[in-house]
């Protein structure tokens, strides 16, 4: 058990989902008309301090307790942001879509944070310290065997695991809070947290423990009996995942972006982003996570590294963008459709919640 706990463990090291979020905002709202072209920087503190009703805290400290975020994380500005300066939305969409990743659900797990939070199931979707350890927050297995799948659905335990549906739903009712109470910088913000958390459940890799079974490697036990390699398998997972990644951020996003570029929206959604993201997002991702995952492994270089090396050590140096040989490009083509059909969908989900924010 303890060594399958590891192993796990060494999955989630790397819990980043789209690479760029804020390229991936950018585009799904450039037909967007938004309500509001620019809005005035108020700090924190002072949007908090009318009070709010989704959260009882009026003090910034309060905030990050009740919403169990990192007590040391600061909504550093990062547009040049002062009191009264005017932003453009847009910018606070596509900047903070990022943010979730800036820290805020890193290292939540220590004696002076939030310990409670490592329940039994913690070690199957998230580690304890490092740039992991938010890992929990910003996936979802669903536990559910898709019998069409049975060894890529298949996870560990077999129960839904993960918070990202409900941050989202979290953020989206934090985001309209504020809204309400006059504060549309702090809405926008929120909002763009929101985003975040639903985009990256369109990666695939962030709604299967185990995307395809291409990734399993087996090993015979007493020399006899065939047995699932779990340290290999983890390695499989982590490095195919990241290769999906850098392959997408430096070679196909300035082609996949074009179905982020619409003004089409997704239905709407009248039980909230929890209910849509459980029924919509989570099922469309899983259901192409066997052939992203299949296809990754037939298309990148095979993963031979030496034992304890980081995939990220060689994934997208020359040598490792090299081995990828031009006979593979039906693979690639392949890969990219099933990539299209994501975006196209993240783009219209986008679209929506940033059109139905206000109502």
């Amino acid at each position: 058990m303890k060594s399958l706990l590891f192993c796990l463990w060494v999955v989630t090291t790397s819990a980043w989902a789209w690479d760029r979020h804020d390229l991936i905002t950018e585009h799904a709202l450039k037909k967007v008309v938004l309500p509001d072209a620019t809005v005035k920087y108020v700090p924190l503190a002072e949007a908090l301090a009318g009070g709010m009703s989704v959260v009882k805290s009026n003090t910034v400290d309060g905030l990050l307790r009740e919403l169990k975020l990192n007590k040391t994380y600061a909504f550093l500005p990062k547009l040049n942001e002062a009191p009264g300066r005017v932003v453009f939305v847009p910018s606070i969409l596509s900047k903070y879509a990022d943010e979730p990743d800036w820290g805020p659900d890193q290292e939540l797990f220590a004696a002076d944070q939030y310990p409670e939070l490592w329940t039994g199931d913690m070690p199957y979707i998230s580690v304890k310290t490092g740039s992991g350890s938010g890992g929990f927050r910003h996936m979802f297995f669903p536990g559910k065997i898709d019998w069409s799948e049975p060894l890529s659905s298949f996870q560990i335990p077999l129960r839904p695991i993960g918070e990202a549906p409900a941050r989202a739903e979290l953020y989206y009712k934090l985001s309209q809070d504020f809204f309400r109470r006059g504060q549309p910088y702090w809405g926008y913000r929120f909002l763009a947290w929101s985003l975040h958390l639903v985009e990256d459940l369109y990666q695939p890799f962030h709604v299967r423990q185990c995307p395809s079974k291409a990734f399993m490697r087996w090993k015979l036990k007493w020399g006899v009996i065939p047995t699932l390699d779990i340290p290999r398998t983890a390695a499989q997972i982590e490095y195919y995942h990241l290769a999906y990644e850098q392959w997408l951020t430096d070679k196909a996003f300035s082609e996949l972006k074009e179905e982020l570029l619409s003004s089409e929206l997704s239905p709407k959604f009248p039980q909230g982003i929890e209910a849509m993201v459980l029924t919509s997002v989570v099922p469309f991702a899983s259901r192409r996570a066997q052939a992203i995952g299949t296809l990754s492994e037939r298309f990148f270089p095979e993963y031979n590294f030496a034992a304890g090396a980081s995939p990220k050590d060689k994934i997208g140096t020359k040598d490792w963008w090299d081995a990828i040989k031009e006979s593979k490009s039906a693979d690639a083509a392949k890969l990219k459709q099933f990539t299209h059909a994501l975006f196209r969908e993240m783009g219209m989900t986008v679209r929506r919640m940033v059109s139905e924010v206000k109502e």
